[in-house]
């Protein structure tokens, strides 16, 4: 690629240098066109160590955020289950057919649960577009990955 890329602009800066200035010798041109390329590729690669650099400090980050974003979800899941897994005991919440979204929902028993469920159902929705929109993850039935609050 970088031979391409020499080849490239020593062609071009050529044939820039045979068309403004016709006066001077084919070696004058070419003389010019190399010492101009050899300029050039050394930016780019000069440049381009510096943009590798660059992503690879953007890849880093984009992993830590990942990471750190998991474990929220993470922390999501196991404090919602315990309370979840009370509120069923208690027997004030259940699950409905939602014809709108295409899956079962939880409703609950009173106005303030109501609210509090609709609120988990919030917080499902969020972690799985997380694991959708980052990991990439499908929800089928034959997979055993959770990527749903409950």
């Amino acid at each position: 690629m970088k031979e391409t890329i020499k080849k490239k602009i020593k062609d071009g800066m050529t044939a820039y240098l045979y068309e403004s200035h016709p006066t001077l010798s084919e070696y004058q041109k070419n003389k010019i066109a190399n010492d101009l390329r050899d300029m050039a590729t050394d930016y780019i690669y000069k440049n381009s160590d510096g943009l590798q650099l660059l992503v690879s400090n953007a890849v880093t980050d984009l992993e830590q955020f990942r990471h750190q974003f998991q474990e929220y979800i993470d922390f999501l899941q196991l404090t919602t289950k315990k309370i979840l897994e009370i509120l069923k005991k208690q027997g004030v919440v259940y699950y409905e057919y939602d014809q709108k979204k295409k899956k079962n929902v939880m409703k609950g028993r009173s106005a303030v649960l109501t609210e509090t469920v609709e609120y988990f159902n919030l917080l499902n929705d969020m972690v799985i577009d997380y694991y959708k929109n980052v990991y990439k993850v499908e929800t089928t039935s034959d997979k055993l990955v959770q990527s749903a609050l409950f």
